[in-house]
């Protein structure tokens, strides 16, 4: 496999090593695009771009999630079973690795013409867009591989829940609109486009299951041995541990959204009551899938 680093102009190999992490589009605060409330780090211009012009591959891979639910976790285990720490070059694992140019939306634009000069043969991103604000015939066409994380949002609940289940908060939504609505916006595309659905509670229980799982969906064959490594390097502690130690730009942003990648901490916050509304909205919501709950282990 070719080197990025021997496919791109010096221009670009600066724009990679230099970027700032830390930096947010121009006037950060939220803003309604489309009728959705986009998060502050995120630039409608940037989606534009990545809609309207950037060619997607066979075989590409797309974690779509809602803020909060284990992203940053699903990506390295999908890093993990496509690559196995075989990207070619340090270029390379900047493109796989570092926020701004694996997520959607975040960054400059010209980001995405060196992803076009990538040598990998399977390239990976993820979003926390919905499926209104990506072109899905785009992605219909190319056959890309979407998965979805559903899992329970621990965010400080005392003080935000009423604003949270009211859709308040900017998370790439319509304004009264929240998780299970992205869920459900998704889980209508499933007939449509290859999506794998992934429970953040199934990965805790058995992790080496879960890969072998994502692994027959992506089309990767992977041995028992290297599954039970993949899911050896993957646990949340042991990813932690390992963020925890860089003192890279990028590992700082990582280890400050990363939670405690446990099950069940929503009962340090809910009451009884609203357990019980949460029930109820889910229910209520997400009747007509087959998407069900594991709230404890």
């Amino acid at each position: 496999m070719e080197k990025l680093a021997d496919l791109l102009s010096t221009e670009e190999i600066k724009l990679m090593k230099t970027i700032d992490e830390t930096k947010l589009p121009e006037n950060p605060q939220s803003k309604l695009w489309k009728g959705y409330q986009i998060i502050p780090a995120i630039s409608p211009q940037v989606i534009e771009y990545f809609n309207d012009n950037f060619p997607i591959r066979k075989g590409d891979v797309f974690i779509c999630s809602y803020p909060k639910t284990g992203s940053n976790w699903t990506y390295e285990v999908v890093r993990q079973i496509l690559f196995q720490n075989k990207e070619s070059d340090e270029i390379t694992k900047i493109l796989s690795y570092r926020p701004t140019f694996k997520i959607l939306g975040r960054g400059p634009s010209e980001k995405y013409k060196i992803w076009e000069k990538s040598p990998l043969s399977r390239r990976l991103f993820y979003t926390h867009l919905p499926p209104q604000l990506m072109n899905l015939e785009k992605l219909k066409k190319a056959g890309a591989k979407h998965e979805p994380m559903k899992s329970m949002i621990e965010l400080g609940w005392n003080k935000f829940y009423e604003h949270c289940i009211k859709g308040d908060f900017p998370q790439n939504n319509k304004p009264g609109e929240w998780y299970p609505d992205h869920i459900l916006e998704w889980y209508k595309q499933k007939d449509d486009v290859e999506i794998r659905f992934i429970f953040y509670e199934d990965m805790k229980k058995n992790l080496t299951q879960e890969v072998k799982k994502l692994s027959e969906f992506l089309d990767v064959s992977l041995a028992e041995d290297v599954s039970r490594k993949i899911a050896e390097k993957c646990t949340f502690t042991t990813m932690k541990r390992n963020v925890l130690s860089e003192t890279t730009q990028s590992a700082k942003i990582i280890a400050g959204v990363m939670g405690k990648g446990e099950v069940g901490g929503w009962k340090n916050y809910f009451t009884a009551a609203q357990s019980q509304q949460i029930d109820d909205i889910m229910e209520k919501k997400l009747a007509a899938t087959q998407i069900t709950f594991t709230y404890t282990l």
